[in-house]
């Protein structure tokens, strides 16, 4: 088991200068393609890989696990002869079974302009059957479950019959056929932010790496809606440092 240590703190208390440092400290005695360098957010991944590189004087080859999760899982897959669900897939599929809408997808969070394709994405982000999903989360005056089911079905098997994937799609192979990587240091940036999903590839990394840390505002949850589960990171184990000062605050 990794040895975890929790990073906590607002906007503006540095916590990617604070995490970059401990990268620094990592790469006196482990190889950069051995640290990896995760966040939920495609802004945030590039973000902290920009200012390694000038940091650290590197190229951008370098720090190739330096990415969103979505990306690790991406690039873990076998992606042979194999498509990732775009604009032209999305609009085959709703011409397929009679979507009116657009299905126009954020690549950021998976969700669509659909409400019966976003639970089906959703309950798959939670970990849990759809049904589950239905009971617990949905408002069923606004989704009627048999046409859910229907969506979801049909969805699933239009990504089949064509070797289509999806952004959830990473995600859950790399975790479920265990194709993640095995790296020595694993640092987990917006952790407040993820998905039960999301929490299994920590998991991974959390039992292959020798040290893995987490960093997050533990008061700042605004991806509940996305299935976040903030609960996971405030007790997650591991030794806790709180960054207090906010340097986009004045003093006063």
């Amino acid at each position: 088991m990794a040895e975890i240590v929790k990073l906590l703190g607002p906007p503006g208390t540095g916590k990617t200068t604070t995490l970059l440092e401990y990268v620094e400290k990592e790469m006196e005695s482990v190889p950069i393609e051995n640290i990896g360098y995760f966040s939920f957010t495609r802004k945030a991944a590039n973000e902290a890989r920009d200012r390694a590189i000038k940091k650290f004087n590197l190229d951008k080859k370098s720090f190739k696990w330096f990415s969103t999760l979505h990306s690790c899982g991406y690039h873990s897959i076998n992606q042979e002869g194999r498509t990732v669900m775009g604009k032209p897939q999305f609009k085959s599929f709703g011409d397929k079974i009679g979507l009116k809408a657009k299905l126009v997808v954020d690549t950021e969070t998976g969700m669509s302009d659909n409400i019966y394709l976003n639970h089906h994405n959703l309950a798959r982000a939670r970990g849990i059957s759809l049904e589950e999903h239905y009971r617990k989360y949905v408002d069923t005056t606004m989704v009627d479950w048999k046409y859910l089911e229907h969506v979801s079905t049909a969805y699933e098997e239009f990504k089949q019959v064509n070797r289509y994937i999806d952004y959830t799609d990473m995600l859950y192979e790399a975790v479920n056929d265990n194709l993640l990587p095995a790296l020595e240091v694993v640092f987990i940036d917006e952790a407040q932010d993820l998905t039960p999903l999301q929490w299994a590839m920590v998991e991974h990394f959390a039992s292959t790496a020798k040290r893995l840390y987490l960093a997050g505002d533990d008061d700042q949850a605004i991806y509940r809606w996305l299935g976040a589960d903030v609960e996971r990171f405030i007790d997650y184990p591991g030794t806790k440092i709180v960054l207090p000062q906010s340097y986009r605050v004045k003093k006063k």
